[in-house]
């Protein structure tokens, strides 16, 4: 089971998320998109030293600050276990196949400038 299609089924479920600072948010998922990025509503936000609570109507949280996320146990078995990342990328030919272009360096290159 990949982390984003965990994130994506606890959409409207409610979510613990810890950042990579310490800090706590507790509450309900909007929505999140293919960096991990998520919108929580009705939040519960604690300092890292426990000691302090806040109250939020809605957050904004960067994927790339999450260090881990926790949601209700029986909403992994909803997850279908999925066999790779649909993030859009195949098929771009950006690799590095031998597509035009010279290449490097010195070869027997069919492009010779005769």
């Amino acid at each position: 089971m990949f982390p984003l299609s965990l994130l994506n089924a606890a959409t409207d479920n409610q979510i613990l998320i810890e950042l990579k600072n310490g800090f706590c948010y507790n509450g309900l998922l909007v929505n999140c998109d293919k960096f991990m990025n998520v919108n929580l509503k009705d939040v519960t936000l604690t300092s890292k030293n426990g000691q302090e609570f806040w109250k939020l109507n809605s957050c904004y949280i960067r994927g790339a600050t999450i260090k881990y996320f926790q949601v209700e146990p029986e909403l992994a078995d909803r997850v279908k276990d999925d066999d790779g990342f649909s993030g859009g990328y195949a098929g771009r030919g950006r690799g590095r196949g031998r597509g035009r272009g010279g290449g490097r360096g010195r070869g027997g290159s069919e492009r010779s400038g005769g």
